[in-house]
């Protein structure tokens, strides 16, 4: 059984408040003590299955609704639709369009992509959304993660470099504005004291959001970011990322977070 424990409130993207006392379960899965205890003498090599990969798109698009995007988990009611999901799927229709060449792949794709570039607000997302009633969608949150933001423009890079429209000025446009407001809270963390080149405490935030100006051709930020990662989070010592900048703070995450090269440092071209 796998425990996972909330550490942080509704709507509060903040690393540092206290443990809201929420504990979350996932499914359970029953092993008997015999399947647990039994020799193993060779590594059993688990046989094809045909197109994996095409059947994950086609239910992607079975799944997906009138208003372009796909629900986060089923069943579920009313269903969520989360913005970290949605680019996920939109990477995944996008990438499988590209390896097979089937239209419906990229017409779903460019579904989930019109409406990521329709809910931008101010260059960026909210958290979550939900169903209108009438057929739209409605913001869930007033919560704007850093690293959703910066996996919905890698969503959008990866829609327009491998299921391209006709147009793709609404998808760069967009992934513009996206890198503009990621600058900004940049700025604004260094601001309020930050280190140089991060745009928060925790380390995941930072790594998503050096992916997605890496994928927007952002380098000089991307490069700062580099040094913020190398400077303030990882530590050679233990070969390990902290999970949060503050020397100290937070216990080690396993091995490193991120693409590193040679030196130690954080690439700052794309990563296939």
């Amino acid at each position: 059984m796998e425990i996972g424990i909330s550490e942080i409130g509704n709507d509060v993207p903040s690393p540092t408040l206290a443990a809201s006392g929420q504990l979350t379960f996932d499914d359970f899965t029953f092993v008997s003590r015999d399947a647990m205890v039994s020799s193993q003498t060779f590594f059993e090599c688990v046989p094809g299955r045909g197109d994996v990969m095409g059947r994950i798109a086609r239910n992607f698009v079975r799944r997906q609704q009138p208003h372009g995007l796909i629900a986060s988990w089923y069943p579920e009611s009313p269903p969520n639709y989360y913005t970290y999901t949605e680019a996920m799927n939109l990477i995944v229709l996008s990438k499988e369009f590209a390896r097979s060449g089937r239209t419906e792949y990229s017409t779903a794709a460019k579904a989930i992509a019109d409406r990521l570039v329709a809910l931008q607000a101010a260059g960026h997302w909210v958290d979550n959304y939900n169903d209108n009633g009438s057929g739209g969608l409605v913001a869930a949150t007033t919560a704007s993660w850093f690293g959703n933001v910066a996996w919905a423009m890698i969503g959008l890079t990866t829609f327009v470099q491998n299921a391209p429209s006709t147009d793709s000025t609404p998808y760069t446009g967009a992934i513009d504005l996206a890198r503009t407001w990621l600058q900004q809270q940049i700025a604004a963390y260094q601001t309020a004291g930050g280190a140089a080149g991060g745009i928060t405490d925790g380390v995941e935030g930072n790594v998503s959001t050096y992916f997605a100006l890496v994928a927007a051709g952002a380098t000089a930020s991307a490069q700062a970011m580099s040094e913020f990662l190398t400077t303030q989070a990882w530590t050679r010592a233990s070969g390990a990322c902290a999970w949060g900048s503050r020397t100290g703070a937070w216990p080690l995450m396993s091995r490193a977070t991120g693409a590193r090269s040679s030196s130690g440092r954080f690439k700052t071209t794309p990563v296939p």
